[in-house]
């Protein structure tokens, strides 16, 4: 690669400047940032005769060899960034970015960069300090959906805090990939030597060096084995949901647990879309933030928040619900808040033949998916809505799936139409606003016997209620009760053979178009989140893709489908539940 021509910043900045040489460097018709050497750049460029040009260049190499020439030619960085803001102020964070950087390719190409107000919200929350001046948050993870500009913010956010630290600063920008961390530095490099920080700051490989403070910002790849420090000023890691191997984990481990070194002042940021794999750094970290007691939801679901103050964590999520409509443009800008994203351009790329509908959930709904795991993608399910209505006094099958705490408890009733058609109806109780339900529990207890009982009494008011199977893990004394009542009720035993064939009847059923659900978005939910694992035989065991997404509703709608594969008996023969002995 061709080592870059030098510029007259360049020279001046290294106190290398020769009239007899460099003087047309001065002739460039691009305005400079810095008002005294642009002084000597207009008036070279006025006048027309060549030696009162070179007489202007003389002047230049002259003031160059005078004590204290670059700060008077170019200024302090230093004084600078005060003219932004305080130090350690927000204001001096967000003014530094359209003072500095600029965008090169796209439909902000030439514009300043000005943060989004998505990032401004977040950078905002987690540039607080307390009364000492220490950082509130040393710890922070932003996941959006891909487009929204992390990789820019990213390279932003690691050349400040190269500039803003004083002490030696040790700066890491780490990418999941080695395309990203390319695209990153070349970013930040393209703003360093095409900017006003040309001035004061150099690029070396890989790395952004600002001298005054000898201080260094390195951009690396988690693709390969990381030597980075273990003192470190600030870390950002770009796409953390592919930090899963050790020599990764390592990495983040070796950031976020060194930060103490610098105590109050160092942070780590870690940036990301959702994934596919839960068993990596992000899936952890994610999972454990939706299990938080003091996890905030809001705006119905599409903004997960946790401010953890103690721990100095501050977690920001925006996301598509599972149970809302991806191809609304509307939905999905409540997950896109970058102005530039275009939502209709997203759904147009949803329903082009061929797309990977799990893969555009990820990217841009910022939905974990088990892309290679999956069960039921999510457009056979979406193909099984009909218009069909369960008439009352009809007979049906119920299944249900429950819980304790955390997770959902889920009841599912099937009727078979006339023409064959498995109509399929769900309720689902939660503890949680941010997965798919229909009752929300505010006193995080699922108590089965209050809520489960009454409703199938309901649903046999309404209906007729063949038989009921269930899930014995936390229904076994309900059933009981519901076998004294009369009902035929069929215990289903997770691992069991017989949750085998029910789960291969109901891919079977699925595929032929058997099924039928009206549309239900807690219902897809709860079977979107289901993934599969095929056994040596062939056969499939399906489970939840997390602990984060619940499948219950899709787990008791797998029942209530397979009663209907069974000889069952007469209702009110018996008071006896029945086991899986009867097979």
């Amino acid at each position: 690669m061709a080592r870059r021509k030098k510029r007259v910043v360049d020279l001046v900045r290294d106190g290398t400047f020769l009239a007899r040489k460099d003087a047309p460097l001065l002739g460039t018709a691009d305005e400079l940032p810095w008002p005294r050497l642009e002084e000597y750049r207009r008036t070279y460029r006025l006048q027309t005769d060549p030696d009162l040009r070179h007489q202007v260049a003389l002047e230049l190499e002259r003031q160059l060899r005078e004590p204290d020439a670059q700060v008077r030619l170019l200024g302090r960085l230093r004084d600078e960034l005060d003219r932004l803001g305080p130090r350690d102020s927000f204001r001096r964070l967000e003014r530094f970015f359209p003072r500095f950087f600029r965008h090169f390719e796209g439909p902000a190409a030439g514009q300043r960069y000005t943060l989004a107000p998505n990032h401004r919200e977040f950078l905002r929350e987690f540039w607080r300090r307390d009364r000492h001046g220490r950082r509130i948050y040393q710890v922070g993870l932003l996941m959006e959906p891909k487009g929204n500009g992390k990789t820019p913010l990213s390279a932003g956010l690691g050349t400040y805090a190269l500039v803003d630290e004083e002490d030696a600063p040790n700066v890491y920008v780490i990418s999941g990939q080695k395309k990203q961390a390319d695209f990153c530095h070349g970013f930040a490099k393209a703003n360093v030597e095409e900017g006003a920080l040309a001035a004061w700051l150099s690029v070396a490989g890989m790395s952004i060096e600002y001298p005054e403070t000898r201080g260094v910002f390195e951009i690396l790849s988690a693709d390969g084995d990381l030597s980075a420090g273990s003192n470190p000023s600030a870390a950002v890691f770009d796409e953390l949901f592919l930090f899963r191997h050790r020599h990764q984990r390592e990495a983040w481990a070796s950031q976020t647990q060194a930060l103490h070194k610098r105590s109050g002042r160092a942070w780590a940021l870690g940036i990301s879309t959702a994934g596919y794999d839960k068993q990596t750094v992000l899936g952890e970290t994610y999972d454990a933030a939706l299990a938080h007691p003091r996890l905030e939801v809001l705006d119905d679901g599409f903004h997960l928040r946790l401010r953890d103050e103690e721990a100095g964590l501050l977690f920001w999520c925006h996301e598509v619900p599972l149970d809302a409509d991806i191809e609304n443009p509307a939905v999905i800008r409540r997950a896109n808040p970058a102005p530039w994203v275009q939502p209709r351009d997203l759904v147009r790329a949803l329903n082009r033949p061929g797309a990977d509908e799990n893969d555009w959930r990820r990217l841009h709904a910022n939905q974990w998916t088990a892309a290679k795991s999956a069960w039921l993608s999510s457009g056979i399910w979406a193909r099984l809505e009909a218009e069909l209505e369960i008439p009352e006094g009809a007979e049906i099958l119920v299944g249900i799936d429950c819980a304790r705490s955390f997770d959902t408890t889920a009841i599912c009733w099937l009727w078979i139409s006339p023409e064959g058609r498995k109509v399929l109806r769900t309720h689902v109780w939660s503890v949680r606003a941010n997965v798919p339900h229909d009752t929300l529990v505010r006193d995080r207890e699922l108590v089965n016997e209050e809520l489960v009982e009454p409703f199938v009494a309901w649903l046999d008011a309404k209906y007729r209620v063949r038989a009921i199977g269930f899930d014995p893990r936390y229904f076994s004394a309900e059933a009981r009760h519901l076998a004294a009542d009369g009902h035929v009720v069929v215990e289903v035993e997770p691992a069991s053979s017989t949750m085998g064939d029910f789960v291969a009847q109901f891919e079977k059923d699925a595929l032929a178009g058997a099924l039928a659900h009206d549309g239900d978005r807690v219902l897809a939910g709860h079977v979107n989140a289901i993934e599969a694992i095929r056994r040596p035989d062939g056969s499939k065991k399906i489970g939840k893709r997390s602990e984060a997404y619940p499948v219950d509703a899709g787990m008791a709608a797998v029942i209530a489908n397979g009663l209907a594969t069974l000889d069952l008996p007469e209702r009110d023969t018996h008071v006896e539940v029945w086991t899986e002995l009867w097979t």
